[in-house]
């Protein structure tokens, strides 16, 4: 986690988005990559398999460290998702 658990914080559970989300970005490549080697068999077909090879990796490495977090004082999630406490009854404070 990037931020630091207070003193009397526990650390309750740590997950990720689940291993399929990878599944699209691999499978799409991988499509491209057999259509590529089909037609065309010569040096430009590797230069454009190891360049569009970038975005699963990048995928994946999203997936590796995003994790979500949940504490016995607050949830901690992606700033892309994080919503203010009083605005969700989900998301308020632990007793």
């Amino acid at each position: 986690m990037r931020s630091k658990l207070k003193t009397d914080e526990k650390l309750l559970l740590i997950i990720r988005r689940h291993w399929i989300k990878l599944a699209l970005p691999f499978l799409a490549w991988l499509l491209l990559t057999i259509a590529l080697l089909w037609w065309l068999h010569n040096g430009v077909a590797f230069i454009i398999i190891l360049v569009t090879a970038i975005y699963p990796a990048l995928e994946y490495i999203n997936w590796k460290y995003n994790l979500w977090a949940v504490t016995n004082m607050r949830a901690r999630l992606p700033v892309a998702f994080a919503v203010p406490i009083h605005l969700s009854p989900a998301m308020r404070r632990f007793p």
